[in-house]
Protein backbone atom coordinates (compact mmCIF):
# COMPACT_ATOMS: atom_id res chain seq x y z
CA UNK A 1 0.00 0.00 0.00
CA UNK A 2 1.54 3.28 -1.16
CA UNK A 3 1.14 6.27 1.14
CA UNK A 4 0.50 9.56 -0.69
CA UNK A 5 1.89 12.73 0.86
CA UNK A 6 0.77 16.17 -0.28
CA UNK A 7 2.48 18.78 1.84
CA UNK A 8 1.44 18.05 5.43
CA UNK A 9 -1.43 15.82 4.30
CA UNK A 10 -0.98 12.06 4.31
CA UNK A 11 -3.30 9.55 2.63
CA UNK A 12 -3.13 5.79 3.12
CA UNK A 13 -4.03 5.14 -0.53
CA UNK A 14 -4.16 6.97 -3.85
CA UNK A 15 -7.94 6.49 -3.83
CA UNK A 16 -8.29 8.50 -0.61
CA UNK A 17 -6.11 11.27 -2.02
CA UNK A 18 -8.15 11.37 -5.23
CA UNK A 19 -11.41 11.57 -3.26
CA UNK A 20 -10.06 14.42 -1.12
CA UNK A 21 -9.11 16.59 -4.08
CA UNK A 22 -12.19 15.63 -6.10
CA UNK A 23 -14.30 16.85 -3.17
CA UNK A 24 -12.43 20.17 -3.23
CA UNK A 25 -13.05 20.52 -6.97
CA UNK A 26 -16.75 19.75 -6.67
CA UNK A 27 -17.32 22.39 -4.00
CA UNK A 28 -16.78 25.14 -6.57
CA UNK A 29 -18.77 26.40 -9.54
CA UNK A 30 -17.07 27.08 -12.87
CA UNK A 31 -14.96 30.22 -12.65
CA UNK A 32 -15.19 30.46 -8.86
CA UNK A 33 -11.92 31.25 -7.10
CA UNK A 34 -10.79 28.49 -4.75
CA UNK A 35 -10.76 29.57 -1.09
CA UNK A 36 -7.44 30.19 0.64
CA UNK A 37 -7.49 27.03 2.78
CA UNK A 38 -8.18 24.77 -0.22
CA UNK A 39 -5.73 26.71 -2.40
CA UNK A 40 -2.97 25.96 0.12
CA UNK A 41 -3.53 22.23 -0.48
CA UNK A 42 -3.56 22.76 -4.26
CA UNK A 43 -0.28 24.67 -4.03
CA UNK A 44 1.33 21.61 -2.48
CA UNK A 45 -0.43 19.30 -4.92
CA UNK A 46 0.78 21.03 -8.10
CA UNK A 47 4.40 20.52 -6.97
CA UNK A 48 3.82 16.78 -7.54
CA UNK A 49 2.73 17.23 -11.17
CA UNK A 50 4.92 15.54 -13.79
CA UNK A 51 5.33 18.96 -15.47
CA UNK A 52 5.36 21.04 -12.29
CA UNK A 53 7.95 23.60 -13.41
CA UNK A 54 6.13 24.35 -16.66
CA UNK A 55 2.74 24.45 -14.95
CA UNK A 56 3.83 26.76 -12.10
CA UNK A 57 5.87 29.04 -14.35
CA UNK A 58 6.54 32.47 -12.85
CA UNK A 59 4.37 31.67 -9.83
CA UNK A 60 0.73 31.08 -8.90
CA UNK A 61 -1.64 33.69 -7.48
CA UNK A 62 -4.91 31.74 -7.33
CA UNK A 63 -6.82 28.65 -8.43
CA UNK A 64 -10.26 28.17 -9.95
CA UNK A 65 -12.34 25.33 -11.44
CA UNK A 66 -13.69 24.95 -14.96
CA UNK A 67 -15.37 22.45 -17.29
CA UNK A 68 -13.53 21.49 -20.48
CA UNK A 69 -14.74 23.74 -23.27
CA UNK A 70 -14.53 21.25 -26.12
CA UNK A 71 -16.96 18.56 -24.94
CA UNK A 72 -18.16 19.56 -21.48
CA UNK A 73 -17.18 16.16 -20.11
CA UNK A 74 -14.82 16.83 -17.24
CA UNK A 75 -14.18 19.47 -14.60
CA UNK A 76 -10.67 20.36 -13.56
CA UNK A 77 -8.56 22.87 -11.68
CA UNK A 78 -7.07 25.95 -13.31
CA UNK A 79 -4.03 27.79 -11.94
CA UNK A 80 -3.58 31.50 -12.59
CA UNK A 81 -0.02 32.84 -12.75
CA UNK A 82 1.49 36.14 -11.65
CA UNK A 83 1.99 37.21 -15.28
CA UNK A 84 -1.74 36.86 -16.05
CA UNK A 85 -1.47 33.56 -17.91
CA UNK A 86 -3.29 30.42 -16.82
CA UNK A 87 -3.47 26.70 -17.49
CA UNK A 88 -5.53 23.75 -16.35
CA UNK A 89 -4.03 20.74 -14.62
CA UNK A 90 -5.06 17.31 -13.48
CA UNK A 91 -5.01 16.32 -9.84
CA UNK A 92 -4.88 12.70 -11.06
CA UNK A 93 -1.53 13.38 -12.71
CA UNK A 94 -0.26 14.84 -9.43
CA UNK A 95 -1.39 11.81 -7.42
CA UNK A 96 -1.00 8.93 -9.85
CA UNK A 97 1.83 10.26 -11.99
CA UNK A 98 2.29 10.17 -15.75
CA UNK A 99 4.14 7.92 -18.16
CA UNK A 100 4.56 7.41 -21.90
CA UNK A 101 2.06 4.53 -21.66
CA UNK A 102 -0.60 6.55 -19.82
CA UNK A 103 -0.11 9.50 -22.19
CA UNK A 104 -0.63 7.23 -25.21
CA UNK A 105 -3.81 5.77 -23.72
CA UNK A 106 -4.99 9.27 -22.91
CA UNK A 107 -4.41 10.31 -26.53
CA UNK A 108 -6.30 7.28 -27.83
CA UNK A 109 -9.26 8.15 -25.60
CA UNK A 110 -9.19 11.76 -26.73
CA UNK A 111 -9.28 10.79 -30.40
CA UNK A 112 -12.61 9.03 -29.95
CA UNK A 113 -14.10 11.69 -27.66
CA UNK A 114 -16.37 13.04 -30.39
CA UNK A 115 -17.84 9.56 -30.83
CA UNK A 116 -18.57 9.10 -27.12
CA UNK A 117 -20.01 12.60 -26.73
CA UNK A 118 -22.20 12.12 -29.82
CA UNK A 119 -23.46 8.81 -28.43
CA UNK A 120 -24.32 10.37 -25.08
CA UNK A 121 -26.14 13.27 -26.72
CA UNK A 122 -28.16 10.92 -28.92
CA UNK A 123 -29.24 8.76 -25.95
CA UNK A 124 -30.44 11.80 -23.99
CA UNK A 125 -31.86 13.66 -27.00
CA UNK A 126 -35.47 13.31 -25.79
CA UNK A 127 -34.97 12.04 -22.24
CA UNK A 128 -34.25 13.64 -18.88
CA UNK A 129 -32.78 10.41 -17.50
CA UNK A 130 -31.95 6.87 -18.63
CA UNK A 131 -31.23 3.65 -16.71
CA UNK A 132 -27.63 2.82 -15.86
CA UNK A 133 -26.63 -0.25 -17.90
CA UNK A 134 -24.89 -1.76 -14.85
CA UNK A 135 -27.06 -0.86 -11.84
CA UNK A 136 -30.38 -0.08 -13.49
CA UNK A 137 -30.81 3.16 -11.56
CA UNK A 138 -31.86 6.33 -13.41
CA UNK A 139 -29.05 8.73 -14.25
CA UNK A 140 -29.16 12.24 -15.70
CA UNK A 141 -27.11 13.64 -18.57
CA UNK A 142 -24.92 15.55 -16.12
CA UNK A 143 -24.09 12.48 -14.03
CA UNK A 144 -23.94 9.86 -16.79
CA UNK A 145 -20.72 8.35 -18.11
CA UNK A 146 -20.15 6.59 -21.42
CA UNK A 147 -18.66 3.12 -21.05
CA UNK A 148 -17.59 0.38 -23.45
CA UNK A 149 -19.73 -2.75 -23.29
CA UNK A 150 -17.68 -5.87 -22.39
CA UNK A 151 -16.04 -7.84 -23.84
CA UNK A 152 -15.14 -4.97 -26.18
CA UNK A 153 -13.81 -2.75 -23.42
CA UNK A 154 -11.66 0.24 -24.28
CA UNK A 155 -8.54 -1.71 -23.31
CA UNK A 156 -9.57 -4.68 -25.48
CA UNK A 157 -10.24 -2.44 -28.48
CA UNK A 158 -6.87 -0.72 -28.08
CA UNK A 159 -5.11 -4.10 -27.91
CA UNK A 160 -6.92 -5.34 -31.04
CA UNK A 161 -6.22 -2.14 -32.98
CA UNK A 162 -2.52 -2.20 -32.07
CA UNK A 163 -2.32 -5.83 -33.19
CA UNK A 164 -4.08 -5.03 -36.47
CA UNK A 165 -1.70 -2.14 -37.17
CA UNK A 166 1.38 -4.09 -35.98
CA UNK A 167 2.05 -1.43 -33.36
CA UNK A 168 2.74 -1.19 -29.63
CA UNK A 169 1.73 1.63 -27.30
CA UNK A 170 5.30 2.88 -27.55
CA UNK A 171 4.68 3.47 -31.28
CA UNK A 172 1.79 5.85 -30.56
CA UNK A 173 3.42 9.27 -30.64
CA UNK A 174 1.81 12.00 -28.53
CA UNK A 175 1.73 15.74 -29.19
CA UNK A 176 3.42 17.64 -26.32
CA UNK A 177 0.91 19.51 -24.18
CA UNK A 178 0.71 23.29 -23.95
CA UNK A 179 -1.18 25.61 -21.60
CA UNK A 180 -4.91 24.90 -21.41
CA UNK A 181 -4.59 21.65 -23.36
CA UNK A 182 -5.26 19.23 -20.54
CA UNK A 183 -5.45 16.13 -22.72
CA UNK A 184 -2.99 14.39 -24.99
CA UNK A 185 -3.53 13.99 -28.74
CA UNK A 186 -2.03 11.52 -31.21
CA UNK A 187 0.76 13.03 -33.30
CA UNK A 188 0.43 10.69 -36.28
CA UNK A 189 -2.69 11.70 -38.26
CA UNK A 190 -2.74 8.39 -40.16
CA UNK A 191 -2.70 6.42 -36.92
CA UNK A 192 -5.38 8.68 -35.45
CA UNK A 193 -7.70 8.25 -38.45
CA UNK A 194 -7.20 4.47 -38.42
CA UNK A 195 -8.00 4.27 -34.70
CA UNK A 196 -11.12 6.43 -35.00
CA UNK A 197 -12.43 4.29 -37.86
CA UNK A 198 -11.65 1.06 -35.99
CA UNK A 199 -13.42 2.31 -32.86
CA UNK A 200 -16.44 3.56 -34.80
CA UNK A 201 -16.86 0.14 -36.43
CA UNK A 202 -16.40 -2.12 -33.39
CA UNK A 203 -17.16 -0.22 -30.18
CA UNK A 204 -20.44 -0.94 -28.40
CA UNK A 205 -21.15 1.98 -26.08
CA UNK A 206 -23.53 2.19 -23.13
CA UNK A 207 -24.60 4.70 -20.49
CA UNK A 208 -23.62 4.02 -16.87
CA UNK A 209 -23.98 6.08 -13.73
CA UNK A 210 -20.89 7.68 -12.23
CA UNK A 211 -20.90 5.33 -9.23
CA UNK A 212 -20.88 2.25 -11.46
CA UNK A 213 -18.21 3.64 -13.77
CA UNK A 214 -15.88 4.48 -10.89
CA UNK A 215 -16.38 1.22 -9.00
CA UNK A 216 -18.25 -1.72 -10.54
CA UNK A 217 -16.99 -1.27 -14.11
CA UNK A 218 -13.41 -0.45 -13.11
CA UNK A 219 -13.16 -3.49 -10.87
CA UNK A 220 -14.68 -5.92 -13.36
CA UNK A 221 -12.68 -4.71 -16.35
CA UNK A 222 -9.45 -3.88 -14.57
CA UNK A 223 -9.37 -0.53 -16.36
CA UNK A 224 -8.18 2.74 -14.93
CA UNK A 225 -9.42 6.28 -15.10
CA UNK A 226 -7.87 8.27 -17.89
CA UNK A 227 -4.70 10.01 -16.79
CA UNK A 228 -4.71 13.72 -17.54
CA UNK A 229 -2.26 16.48 -17.90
Amino acid sequence: MKVVRVGKLEFRTQKLAVEFFRDIRDRYSDGEVVAEADAAHLMELIRLHSEADNKIGIGIVRFSVTTDAAYGRTRHFVLHRKDGSSTDFSFLNCIQGSSARSDALNALREEIAEQTVSFKQSVFADKQSVPCAVRGTQTSFRDAHVDHQPPRTFAALVTDWLRKEHLTLEDVAVVPTVDNAITNRMADKTQAASWRQFHMKLAVLRIVCAQANLSDVRVSSGSQQRPRR
